[in-house]
């Protein structure tokens, strides 16, 4: 049977105002006493939902309480105990921080108690906040996704790329590639931009390093994912706002991580890795540094406002633009801007002449280990065979040549094999002989003499085929 306590028992002006172990003891009072009367369905809804709460489920008794002011919104027990229900919810979530679900609660008591005053206080300082949490993509669309490729655009100064997982530093050049987990480095008075085949663009300032850690999207760059690393200096970052809620774009730094969903602004890490985030179009939320699978509450930074980030801390909440990033403004993004605009417009072009740059590229690392060998690899190499010009007539006695030094070679080199197996033999002895040692080392020599010489004889025989234009071109690829 449904049953409602009656409300006369606990004063409706305090109730509201009983610590959580006072309602408890009352309640537990009227429970041992048997003083509940059977009355209507909407008042035992208001039971339920106090045998919830006096058992510490606050969460399950907050539906009952919505039960029943939904039958009756000037029921001023219930209005009590819902409000001290949500709030519980909301201070448990917050230490679990689980702000997510503690939002939630704090939207339903803004819902039912705008006027409280601590709602008020709550609601108004909360507006301010947002969750930031990892969204892990679905496997139907995760599978989608393939790495995007940027190119370095406006290059001044001393630029350097360090690919996955190698320890050196390449100077980079105009429509070099970058690719994920790449490293970007910029020297003083140094400055570059990137822009990525779906229009992403960074500007990545003097004294500077940035890591790609993630950088995907799928075959219509409408899903996208990036994962930015600022480990020092200043980067400007212009993109266009996300066609799929999917998609993310997030830059970490020692002390935040920024999320992002279609903007422009500037991150700037200094020497003690404090974070600054000034935005110039559009919006971000900054929160401190995510744990696995964790969330974090963070601040909404608005259109020319920024926020200050220190390790370990907290966003402080958003203040007007300083005169460095209001300078930063006028001089400089305006300018990355109209550059950006531009670049997007020819986002076929730039890949097309970063292909050309990646090409250009090979050959010349080819040609570099070519140079070191005198053998017909040099004559019959692609790149030789396009810049020499070989006829057809000229190729079909190159490949016979080859394939006579090759049959040669498979000989020769299976003479070195079991020259120097029968070497190991004589070294393993127990009392080695060491003028037969000698005398096998002159053979295994004189093999490898023997190898060499052919390549150098075969290479003359070819040479010999070529006009005189043609060994000059050899001279030069040499």
């Amino acid at each position: 049977m449904r049953v409602m306590l009656i409300s006369l028992i606990i004063p409706i002006s305090i109730a509201r105002h009983f610590s959580r172990r006072t309602v408890r003891l009352i309640l537990g009072l009227l429970v041992v006493f048997g003083l509940f009367i059977p009355l209507p369905r909407v008042y035992g809804e208001f039971a339920e939902g106090v045998k919830k709460y006096t058992a510490g489920d606050y969460e399950g008794a907050i539906p009952y309480f919505e039960d029943t002011l939904k039958e009756n919104k000037e029921n001023e027990l219930a209005r009590a105990y819902l409000l001290r229900s949500l709030l519980t919810m909301w201070e448990r979530y917050q230490r679990e921080k689980k702000y997510e679900k503690a939002l939630g609660y704090l939207h339903k008591a803004n819902k039912y108690f705008p006027d409280d005053p601590q709602i008020k206080e709550l609601y108004t300082t909360i507006l301010k906040k947002a969750v930031v949490k990892e969204t892990p993509l679905p496997p139907e669309l995760k599978v989608k996704l393939k790495a995007l490729a940027g190119t370095l655009m406006r290059v001044k100064g001393e630029i350097y790329v360090q690919a996955k997982k190698e320890n050196i530093w390449i100077r980079a050049e105009v429509n070099a590639p970058v690719y994920p987990l790449d490293r970007i480095k910029t020297g003083k008075d140094s400055e570059c931009e990137v822009i990525f085949d779906d229009g992403t663009a960074l500007r990545i300032e003097a004294n500077s390093q940035v890591v790609l850690e993630s950088v995907v999207a799928d075959d219509t760059h409408n899903l996208k994912r990036f994962d930015i690393g600022v480990e020092a200096g200043r980067i400007l970052s212009n993109l266009e706002k996300f066609v799929r809620p999917e998609s993310k774009f997030d830059i970490r730094t020692p002390a935040c991580i920024v999320a992002v969903r279609g903007t422009e602004f500037a991150t700037e890490v200094a020497k003690d890795k404090t974070t600054e985030i000034a935005v110039f179009k559009g919006a971000v939320v900054v929160a401190g540094l995510l744990a696995p699978g964790g969330e974090a509450l963070g601040v909404s930074v608005e259109k020319d406002k920024q926020t200050v980030v220190k390790p370990g801390e907290e966003p402080v909440n958003p203040f007007d633009l300083s005169k460095k990033f209001i300078d930063y403004k006028t001089g400089v993004v305006l300018v990355f801007e109209e550059s950006v605009s531009s670049s997007r417009k020819e986002l076929d072009k730039i890949c097309l002449q970063r292909a050309e740059w990646i090409k250009k590229k090979q050959e010349k690392e080819q040609l570099e280990t070519l140079k070191k060998v005198e053998n017909l690899d040099l004559l019959l190499n692609p790149v030789a065979i396009e810049k020499l010009a070989l006829s057809t007539e000229q190729l079909k006695p190159l490949k016979e040549l080859k394939q006579v030094l090759e049959k040669d070679i498979k000989s020769k080199r299976a003479q070195l094999r079991q020259a120097e197996a029968e070497l190991k033999v004589l070294l393993a002895a127990e009392e080695v002989d060491l003028p037969k040692v000698k005398e096998k080392l002159d053979e295994i020599a004189g093999i490898r003499s023997g190898l060499r010489f052919m390549e150098v004889a075969m290479f003359e025989r070819a040479k010999a085929l070529l006009t005189v234009e043609q060994k000059m071109k050899l001279k030069e690829l040499r």
